[in-house]
């Protein structure tokens, strides 16, 4: 304020008996490009303050990501480079380098749980896909029945896995199972399901679906409810049949949820390990061994950290290439 008075004119105080100085004029633009400047440098130092404040407050949690996922990885990756041994902890580390790497990549074992874990991404995501979105369809509705039925249905995805895994291994049971003994009394024959290699990835496979279809069934109700009606009026007052309606209305406007939710359930279920362990620990032989169950054995089994974080790493390489190519898709998907 100051400034401005005296670029306006204002006569400022001289010295005793000296000539009064000579007044300083200016266009007021100009006093008006020096207040903006002022303002603009105060509100600067705000904003900078603000960060600060806001990094601040978002320190305690990068700390604890760092702590918890970031230092964990790197030392995982120094392990992958060297061989070490738990039985062998007198001795030194052994450095490596890439022998791991090249081991691992090597390993049929290896290459054979990343089949399987394949596998049993594409099987159980696509099964609960289309179960979930066709039961999504049949409870959608606002009736008071169908708001009883969409809890109860998800209640398998509540259940911790290590429990899902117990129950459905007994029902499994060759003998005393609850699934053969239904088989048996419409005709059938006992099946060994736990026993056979294609049998229990079969079984492996369904368990996961009753345990995760709720999530899709969950995703899909939200929605459809949330659609427009526009479309719907449009095609209806057009003479457009029900499978015309889905075709062209329903499924182009659903795309990407139903992208964003198959990408999240495909990355979770490439992290499955507890069902697994719980029905057949990745047997009979290696027919359900699947990438984290082999990391686990060579880790905590064999006791051969080194040669399980290369492992790991590889697995982590996998699924961040899976992930991209999915979210690839997500987005060309939400474009069309």
């Amino acid at each position: 304020l100051r400034l401005a008075r005296g670029l306006t004119g204002i006569e400022t105080g001289g010295v005793a008996g000296a000539l009064p100085p000579p007044r300083l004029r200016l266009p007021l633009e100009v006093v008006g490009v020096a207040v903006s400047s002022l303002s603009a440098g105060t509100s600067r130092r705000w904003k900078n303050r603000r960060t600060l404040v806001y990094l601040l407050f978002l320190l305690p949690a990068v700390l604890v990501l760092v702590a918890t996922s970031l230092y964990p990885l790197l030392y995982a990756l120094g392990v992958s480079l060297t061989r070490w041994n738990l039985l062998s902890l007198w001795l030194p580390r052994t450095w490596v380098g890439l022998g791991n790497y090249v081991k691992v990549l090597q390993d049929p074992t290896f290459l054979t749980s990343l089949a399987n874990t394949f596998l049993f991404i594409v099987a159980s995501v696509g099964l609960e896909f289309l179960i979930g979105f066709g039961i999504a369809l049949l409870v959608s509705g606002e009736s008071r029945s169908l708001k009883i039925i969409r809890p109860v249905l998800l209640i398998p995805m509540m259940l911790p896995p290590v429990v899902v895994g117990v129950l459905w291994r007994m029902l499994w049971h060759t003998k005393y199972g609850l699934v053969n003994y239904a088989l048996v009394r419409l005709g059938g024959t006992a099946v060994p399901w736990l026993a056979s290699a294609t049998h229990a990835k079969i079984a492996v496979v369904l368990s996961d679906v009753w345990e995760w279809t709720p999530f899709f069934i969950l995703v899909l109700v939200a929605a459809l409810q949330s659609l427009p009606q526009e479309p719907y009026e449009v095609a209806q007052i057009d003479g457009a049949s029900r499978w015309q309606t889905f075709r062209y209305v329903t499924w182009p406007l659903l795309k990407p949820m139903v992208a964003i939710a198959v990408a999240l359930r495909a990355m979770d279920a490439a992290k499955v390990f507890d069902l697994i362990y719980v029905l057949t620990q990745g047997g009979p032989g290696l027919s359900t061994e699947v990438t984290t169950l082999f990391i686990y054995k060579q880790g905590l089994k064999f006791f051969e950290v080194g040669y399980a974080s290369a492992g790991a790493w590889v697995y982590l390489i996998f699924i961040l290439t899976f992930s991209w190519l999915l979210l690839r898709r997500r987005g060309a998907g939400v474009q069309v």
